[in-house]
């Protein structure tokens, strides 16, 4: 089990931008290079501050989320910030969550690399590895999740 916790600033991106910078990072880094160039104000990514790791092969995952949960805490005593919280699809870490955030307002939100990586998989059962119309089709996807339709991808898959 690791475990992270952090503090950050909101940073608000679109669908688009968060669906090309993974599919097309080299895009997104050369466009990013052409408004530095045209003097476009660019805003710095949001960097996470006060970070704090956890891994253990020994303790219990109840017990690795119960220290993160702490260590973010200490940093929050009011709880005056918004909590979010990312994790992959595992069912079994979103009920421990759940249990752990009982009463609490919080945000899950599923790792979206996780589901980029499935997506993959998808495209390349479909069309095939290094075939032009898989990356196409994975851009297609993650952007209409990104979106809020995932149900929609769910049925054409």
């Amino acid at each position: 089990m690791v475990g992270v916790s952090y503090t950050v600033n909101r940073n608000k991106r679109t669908p688009q931008e968060v669906a090309e910078n993974l599919i097309y990072p080299e895009k997104a880094k050369a466009e990013k290079e052409a408004d530095k160039k045209a003097d476009v104000i660019v805003l710095k990514p949001a960097k996470a501050q006060n970070i704090r790791r956890m891994a253990s092969l020994e303790r219990t995952k109840k017990e690795v989320a119960e220290k993160i949960m702490e260590d973010a805490k200490s940093g929050n005593p009011d709880d005056l910030r918004p909590w979010a919280v990312v994790m992959d699809g595992a069912s079994g870490l979103w009920n421990l969550v759940a249990k752990m955030f009982c009463g609490a307002d919080y945000v899950g939100i599923q790792d979206i690399i996780h589901v980029a990586e499935y997506l993959w998989v998808a495209g390349n059962a479909l069309y095939g590895e290094n075939h032009p119309e898989t990356e196409k089709q994975v851009y297609k996807w993650l952007l209409s999740i990104l979106q809020g339709n995932v149900g929609h991808v769910i049925e054409g898959l």
